[in-house]
């Protein structure tokens, strides 16, 4: 079963802050200054003792150019940062990791948490039930589960993954997303624009309006639903879906948000998107890997996991 339960966030974990939401995504920390002032990113990072990043400077003058600077770090009993801008985390705690430059200075919080307690182990639910991949999971509550895969294959669970049973469905459609706002109203989408949905006792093809692979589904409630996928994301209002502009190059394999006017994409090449209310436009990203899973408890922790 292939990334059957969480796509997990692995070693690289990006944190988007309230200075990346406006017209400059490599705003500073600091005051404004036409000198160049200097900005770090990831500026909020979370780590558990013994693991590592690195924050990357960028300035406002000559965006992409490398600066000089000085690390320091509040508290190196919690984490300390090496010359090249290596943050090694210490001990649970909380700890400012500041980059002095002769233009100012940048800060990057780091919060060091504890070791988990006791092994996280995965077991085999049921062998033999379908040879399919399974390509995304969704679940209302600890006993109902959806798992859908390749050729339209979706499986339920009412017990909380002791059994599944395949349930019928009206495409052949690899499937690749998830999600719904009730055990009773629950979408799925996939390769060639499909899109298809639950109603609590049957699957029902619903139009899409395009041909492109929709590659992950994500709402609010039954009537503000995302898809997103290749050169395309739709918005479903409970009556139709509708085209936002501003993906149109862009491979998304994840959607997440906190209301209409502020949601947030990530895909193949590193690709990070965030949506205003008008258009989809680019964030800077630090990386070139495909963001797989997007989440965060607000606009200003808001977080990124390659595969």
């Amino acid at each position: 079963m292939r990334r059957l339960a969480v796509r997990r966030l692995a070693g690289l974990a990006l944190a988007a802050t309230l200075g990346c939401l406006d017209d400059s995504p490599t705003g500073t920390t600091g005051s404004a200054d036409p000198g160049g002032v200097p900005g770090l990113l990831p500026a909020t990072v979370w780590l558990a003792p013994g693991g590592t990043t690195v924050l990357h400077i960028t300035s406002d003058s000559t965006p992409g150019a490398a600066v000089q600077a000085r690390f320091e770090s509040s508290a190196p009993e919690v984490a300390t940062v090496s010359t090249g801008g290596l943050i090694t985390a210490r001990a649970p705690g909380t700890a400012d990791i500041r980059a002095l430059t002769k233009n100012g200075r940048a800060v990057s919080r780091v919060t060091v948490v504890s070791n988990p307690t006791g092994p996280v182990t995965w077991a085999v639910a049921q062998v033999g039930l379908t040879d399919v991949s399974l390509l995304g999971v969704w679940s209302p509550d600890p006993q109902m589960i959806f798992a859908v895969g390749q050729f339209g294959t979706v499986l339920r669970s009412t017990d909380g993954g002791a059994t599944w049973r395949v349930m019928r469905t009206p495409i052949r459609n690899d499937l690749v997303g998830v999600w719904g706002a009730s055990a009773s109203n629950v979408f799925a989408v996939g390769a060639g624009g499909a899109i298809i949905h639950y109603d609590g006792f049957q699957w029902e093809s619903i139009p899409s309006g395009t041909t492109s692979a929709l590659l992950e589904v994500w709402g609010f409630g039954p009537n503000e639903v995302y898809a997103v996928g290749a050169g395309i994301a739709l918005r479903y209002d409970g009556t139709a879906w509708r085209p936002m502009p501003g993906a149109e190059t862009s491979e998304l394999w994840s959607v997440f948000g906190f209301s209409s006017t502020e949601l947030y994409a990530s895909g193949q090449n590193g690709v990070l998107l965030r949506w205003g209310g008008v258009r989809w436009t680019p964030m800077l990203s630090p990386t070139q890997l495909l963001l797989f899973g997007l989440w965060g408890t607000d606009g200003a922790n808001l977080y990124v996991g390659d595969p």
